[in-house]
């Protein structure tokens, strides 16, 4: 049975749509916090505007820390994490049923593959726990705080930081929603890639589609690439620096990790929501194999 292209197309847009919802479910998360910040220095002590050194608002900064948490880690944003997690299982379901009409080899989902999806997961909770946001958000806000009242800067300087620093502008995003974007938009689509590329590896498949149309603010080397087939040398070498095409290397967004091995989970780098499926030689045009065959890459099957 043949894969439907439109199946392929909601498989794909799965990569935005699913981290976009759990990014939208949390975005209400910055305005309680930056309430609760500003009246938190709204209690610091200050002389003539001036946020003064005392114990008392070392004290103060210091208690700040547990009610950030509590603010952040409340029970809707516990139901988003979980809901958002669970799709990651949804995702390896399509995938699973993507390898069940497209290989020309009998398909059936192993151990590993259930194993690679809780790795998945569990990296991706990881990354979206008290810790990571102590890193990405509380540490920061602790910092702006702690040179304020050391330096005796202004009161309104210093809730213009912790603002931009929640809220971002309108250009750059708070830390809060920065870190959540990243890790949600990363971890789901390299979840998915390393879930079709294992399962690709297991059953000797060579060929892959860069699959995905242009999506906003395409980078040049997914452009150059999109809806077309390429041999797996062809994108190992990619990992290396080699047959990049006009975008050079690095290319824009490259994820700094990338190589030959990992090019098939990065993909374009951050924020990339394209896949690089695994297909089958049938669907592959002439023109691609025979490239493939002339450079070396491929011996044709007698």
């Amino acid at each position: 049975m043949a894969v439907d292209e439109g199946f392929i197309e909601d498989k794909n847009d799965r990569l935005d749509s699913v981290p976009g919802s759990f990014v939208k479910s949390i975005q209400g998360l910055e305005p309680k916090i930056a309430k609760e910040i500003e009246s938190l220095v709204s209690t610091l002590d200050t002389e003539g505007g001036n946020i003064i050194l005392s114990e008392k608002n070392m004290a103060i900064i210091d208690s700040y820390n547990k009610r950030l948490k509590d603010i952040i880690f409340d029970e809707h944003y516990e139901k988003s994490l979980t809901q958002f997690i669970g799709e990651f299982s949804k995702q390896a379901d399509l995938n699973n049923e993507y390898f069940q009409a497209a290989s020309d080899i009998e398909f059936t989902p192993t151990s590993l593959y259930t194993n690679l999806l809780k790795v998945s997961q569990r990296n991706a909770i990881q990354l979206l726990n008290e810790d990571a946001f102590s890193q990405a958000l509380i540490a920061p806000i602790q910092a702006s705080l702690n040179a304020a009242v050391t330096t005796g800067q202004s009161f309104s300087d210093t809730l213009g930081q912790l603002r931009f620093i929640i809220e971002g502008d309108d250009k750059v995003d708070g830390r809060l929603i920065s870190h959540v974007k990243r890790v949600a938009y990363d971890s789901f689509a390299i979840s998915d890639r390393a879930y079709t590329n294992t399962i690709a590896t297991d059953l000797g498949l060579e060929w892959y589609l860069y699959s995905g149309g242009k999506v906003k603010e395409t980078r040049c080397f997914c452009d150059e690439r999109k809806r077309k087939y390429f041999h797996k040398k062809e994108i190992q070498n990619w990992g290396d620096g080699k047959e990049v095409g006009d975008c050079g290397y690095p290319w824009q967004g490259m994820n700094a990790n990338t190589d030959s091995a990992t090019i098939f989970f990065y993909a374009g780098g951050y924020n990339c929501k394209h896949s690089i499926l695994p297909v089958s030689i049938k669907s592959v045009p002439k023109d691609v194999i025979d490239r493939a065959v002339k450079k070396g890459y491929y011996i044709p099957k007698n």
